[in-house]
Formats: C-alpha cells, structure tokens, sequence
C-alpha cells in the first residue's frame, strides 16, 4: 500500500453506520483496523480516510459543541499551492 500525503481524519459518532455508509454504499475497504479503539483506516482506489468513533469522555480536542452532522464545514482540495 502506498500512503497519500495528507490522509484526513474524521470524528464520528458511530462507528458500524459510518462503515455501513463507506464499505456497503461507496465501496470502500478496511485497509486496518482498531476495534478497541473505534478506528478503522478506509481505502477506494487511491482515495484514504480514517474514522473514529468519538469516546465522549476522553474526547481531549473539543472545541465546541459536538451536534450532528459533524464536518459539515470541512474542505479538501487536491492541490497544495
């Protein structure tokens, strides 16, 4: 496996309906998981994710309320200029 050069990671709030979603739908393949960990690291052709699932009590990175639907303002680009 080649690793991408930026690989975003996303917080979730299920882990087994965010995998639903990927895997089932999209079509997306567990390269590796974590179980104990809620994470698992997603691949379709060259496109790379990680997800893990939020552990409320340890969550260290809070900065704000954590309301559905989580990313709504996220945004990639392919190009780094």
């Amino acid at each position: 496996m080649e690793w991408n050069q930026m690989i975003p990671e996303f917080d979730v709030f299920n882990l087994e309906e965010t995998l639903h979603f990927y895997v089932d739908l999209i079509g997306f393949h567990v390269e590796y998981d974590r179980p104990e960990n809620r994470f698992a690291f997603l691949q379709l052709d060259k496109v790379q994710l990680m997800v893990q699932e939020i552990d409320k009590g340890k969550f260290k990175w809070k900065v704000g309320e954590l309301e559905y639907p989580l990313g709504i303002r996220n945004k990639f680009s392919d190009r780094c200029y």
